[in-house]
């Protein structure tokens, strides 16, 4: 009895999530984690903490714990790279999104990257990337479709 009602608590919390409404969200997921403490819970309920109370320590521990449990879902990355660009810290956001993307092609980072308008390393590091030979030789490998 127990378990279906933690998985309606899930399903309505996720649907609040997909309409954008964090605030409804979070009242649904808190009650499922205090109930069971599944991945999927944890990793959303640590984005909607971050969204509506700023709380990113408490945000940032229940990702990381989600990813630790379930390493290979993506959607535990997306919510803790959302909850780092929430904070401000934009590099680590953007290495968690790429490390979410290699354990599964995820749309919604894939999203995110493009929101956030991240660049590729330049060719050349201990030149600037506005070098000319960075640019060139950048342009000359997307080009040949090797970068």
């Amino acid at each position: 009895m127990e378990q279906t009602r933690v998985d309606k608590l899930l399903a309505d919390g996720l649907k609040e999530l997909d309409r954008g409404n964090t605030r409804g969200a979070l009242g649904k997921l808190e009650e499922a984690a205090r109930m069971e403490r599944r991945p999927k819970i944890l990793s959303n309920l640590a984005y909607c903490r971050a969204k509506e109370n700023r709380d990113f320590d408490a945000a940032i521990s229940l990702c990381r714990e989600a990813i630790s449990d379930e390493s290979t879902s993506s959607l535990h990355y997306l919510n803790l790279g959302r909850v780092y660009l929430l904070c401000g810290k934009k590099k680590e956001a953007i290495r968690t999104f790429l490390d979410g993307q290699l354990h599964e092609n995820n749309s919604q980072i894939r999203e995110e990257l493009i929101g956030i308008g991240w660049r590729k390393p330049p060719v050349i590091h201990s030149l600037p990337r506005e070098h000319l030979l960075n640019r060139v030789i950048g342009l000359l490998l997307s080009r040949l479709k090797i970068r």
